[in-house]
């Protein structure tokens, strides 16, 4: 239950606009994304080493054009960037 409330809660701020569709939840947990929740959960302190999405290009794997307003505020890419969203929240 904690996890999936969080993971609702971070996708509010990272899956936006036309990237909601119906299967983001599948498309994230195909990140991992779930583990690094555990792993960012009680942490007091996170540094990561990603790759930062460009503006423009979708989340879920950086390659794919959307809305320039659709990219998260907090641009670190794949699940490592759902560790950092979930570290902020």
């Amino acid at each position: 239950k904690i996890v999936s409330e969080a993971f609702d809660k971070a996708g509010d701020s990272r899956v936006l606009g036309s990237q909601r569709v119906p299967d983001w939840r599948t498309r994230v947990d195909e990140m991992a994304a779930r583990r690094n929740f555990l792993q960012v959960r009680r942490a007091d302190a996170v540094y990561v080493v990603g790759w930062r999405l460009q503006i423009g290009k979708d989340q879920f794997t950086g390659r794919n054009d959307v809305d320039p307003r659709e990219t998260p505020v907090l641009d670190v890419g794949g699940g490592t960037g759902w560790a950092c969203q979930w570290y902020v929240d």
